[in-house]
């Protein structure tokens, strides 16, 4: 309630016994002490007015904070959408009506940023680690790039694929360097690497394909969460494995063309 005399107005919070609050009299009948000690009704020194009020203040750094939330009806609208439609549209306006408000947006939205920074660390990390062992395996810094040029490709799914799409392309790799330093011309090698290693490599991506399956077709309620996963490697491997055959095999000979790769002889080890 606001309570108002000669010296201004302010809020107070007052709660009475449940029989002492039946109406608004009966505040106004609350006994209080005066300057000479006796006993008064509230309503003979203030006025009492009934307005609507928060049930409870939250203030953060001290300042009072409201927390908005809300559900969203994925046949509408996803959360992405609802985002930026709120951030180019609301956020703008509401910021010239009330510039001392600030908005800090949380839940779904925070926590899919944060995902996706700790996503990308870590797939950072993991392509420094592969390119390692590659470096390792083939004792190239240069050649390694050929297998790399693949992981863009995973990324039409989903960044877990990155590890899965690398095999395939090793394979290929791996086939055209040891045809080529046998004295192929590195084009015949890239197309036997293609026809020969396309069995291996197919048959590769159809088992994890179809070890997806069930999870694929799941109609419960618990695998509605993989769902998005599930389709994301399952589809994504699919398209970047057909993928890969075609641009692995082209970044090699594209690193051969501009001089980066050339034939190792009997002792020689390969830069």
């Amino acid at each position: 309630m606001q309570v108002q005399d000669r010296y201004g107005s302010l809020d107070v919070i007052a709660r009475l016994q449940a029989d002492d609050r039946n109406s608004a009299s009966d505040v106004q009948d609350l006994h209080i002490a005066a300057a000479d000690g006796t006993l008064v009704p509230l309503s003979a020194v203030v006025e009492v007015s009934q307005n609507r009020g928060y049930s409870r203040i939250r203030r953060i750094d001290g300042r009072r904070t409201v927390t908005v939330e809300g559900s969203i009806n994925p046949n509408v609208a996803y959360a992405v959408e609802l985002m930026a439609a709120l951030k180019q549209d609301f956020l703008p306006q509401l910021a010239q009506k009330r510039p001392d408000v600030d908005v800090i947006i949380t839940g779904e939205s925070q926590d899919t940023k944060e995902s996706g920074g700790s996503l990308l660390t870590f797939l950072l990390i993991g392509m420094v680690g592969v390119y390692l062992i590659l470096a390792f395996q083939f004792r190239s810094f240069i050649q390694p790039a050929a297998v790399f040029v693949a992981i863009p490709l995973g990324l039409i799914g989903l960044a877990t694929l990155a590890g899965i799409v690398v095999n395939d392309s090793i394979l290929l790799v791996a086939f055209m360097k040891e045809r080529y330093n046998e004295g192929a011309e590195l084009i015949d090698a890239a197309k036997g690497a293609v026809r020969d290693r396309f069995r291996a490599i197919f048959l590769t991506s159809l088992t994890t394909v179809a070890g997806l399956g069930p999870l694929l077709f799941e109609t419960s309620t618990q695998a509605q969460l993989l769902l998005p996963i599930v389709a994301s490697l399952a589809f994504g491997l699919t398209i970047a494995t057909m993928l890969s055959l075609f641009v692995t095999p082209a970044m090699f000979l594209v690193l051969h063309d501009i001089g980066l790769i050339r034939r190792a002889k009997p002792g020689d080890s390969e830069e």
